[in-house]
């Protein structure tokens, strides 16, 4: 069997296409070039606008941490990760087929991607996305206009909010690639997939599939992060920081089950061969089983059919052995993670939310000296 070509996850979106064709697809240059150009480039121009050490600002440019830990810090992060998932994704098909893992004739392989490769390329929800990004970005910028990164700050503040802008824009764009990807793994598990024991991956040759999901719960957790950072920056009312909760906990709790959902049906599939294989060892057993047990009282020469129920025993010890579930250990281990640290961030800001309608969060900012 032929293999399926690579998938295109990045389709017609101009922004990531327009990064990785200047950046590379190597998640760590990547990274870096996306660090120089965002925070390197505010910084440059607050150097040269002198807003980077203006005291005049509340608070001034350098002292703005949470500005500099998203652009410094969760966003080359954060991109690194998604380069490395979106190569994951295009390899993802060609990769099953190459293990061995995926059976299904090509034609209708092909005709998956080809619908998934239109679901990606769908222009409604890059043109939502603009909007969306576009319109919290101005909204952040007007509630506070003569900050350095407000309406009034400048060619520094617009290169700040057309950074801000791309990040909002790239969420919103990867939460829905990656709904479509779940969908297309989904499917997947409706064909016909290899029970392969002994492959080294320990996932049955499946690795591809189930390390997908995990890995892009980190993607999910420096999401979360960001905007509970990004909340807190901007939202300053208990109302306004009670309905990020709401929203961002339901968005949360949608990605980590999401994976779920798509491994549960990769794994109903895989138990389903397996029960079948075991039950025909169960009939070839029965028999000879059945003349042992009719032959005891005779005390007659009953070697062969036991040596012949150990050898059906042994088979299905094997067969009991075949990993139904494509994900090993390690990845469990960094899943779990992806869950505690986003669930520990939106807590903190919940809390802190509430602590600065309440007023104490500026007498503790008093106390420190801030």
């Amino acid at each position: 069997m032929r293999n399926t070509p690579a998938l295109d996850v990045i389709g017609n979106e101009p922004v990531l296409r327009t990064l990785m064709g200047l950046l590379g697809r190597k998640p760590v240059p990547f990274a870096l070039g996306y660090f120089l150009l965002s925070c390197g480039g505010i910084v440059v121009l607050g150097l040269i606008t002198g807003h980077l050490l203006d005291n005049s600002y509340s608070p001034a440019m350098y002292k703005d941490y949470a500005e500099m830990f998203e652009l410094g810090l969760l966003a080359p992060l954060g991109a690194a990760i998604l380069v490395n998932l979106c190569n994951r994704i295009d390899h993802l098909i060609p990769d099953l087929q190459e293990s061995g893992a995926l059976l299904e004739a090509s034609k209708r392989v092909e005709g998956l991607v080809n619908r998934a490769q239109r679901l990606y390329r769908n222009t409604i929800v890059l043109f939502l996305a603009f909007a969306l990004a576009g319109g919290w970005t101005w909204y952040a910028a007007l509630q506070e206009p003569n900050s350095w990164d407000g309406v009034n700050g400048g060619i520094t503040a617009y290169y700040y909010r057309f950074w801000a802008a791309t990040i909002y824009y790239i969420i919103i764009v990867a939460v829905y690639k990656w709904g479509v990807t779940m969908w297309m793994i989904g499917k997947l598990a409706d064909m016909r997939l290899r029970l392969q024991p002994m492959h080294p991956d320990r996932c049955g040759g499946m690795s591809a599939l189930g390390v997908l999901p995990m890995e892009a719960n980190y993607l999910v957790g420096i999401i979360v992060m960001f905007l509970a950072v990004e909340a807190f920056a901007t939202l300053h009312t208990s109302g306004g920081n009670l309905g990020f909760f709401v929203v961002f906990g339901v968005f949360v709790i949608a990605s980590f089950l999401m994976p779920f959902v798509a491994l549960a049906k990769v794994s109903r599939n895989l138990r389903a061969q397996k029960r079948e294989i075991l039950l025909q060892l169960h009939h070839r057993y029965q028999k000879p089983f059945e003349t042992y047990v009719s032959r005891l009282s005779e005390h007659a020469d009953n070697s062969r059919l036991v040596a012949a129920m150990q050898a059906l025993d042994e088979q299905r010890q094997i067969i009991s052995k075949i990993p139904v579930i494509p994900v090993d250990l390690k990845s469990w281990v960094k899943y779990a993670t992806t869950i505690v640290i986003p669930a520990v961030l939106m807590a903190i800001q919940l809390v802190i939310g509430l602590a600065r309608v309440s007023g104490i969060v500026d007498k503790v900012r008093t106390l420190l000296g801030m």
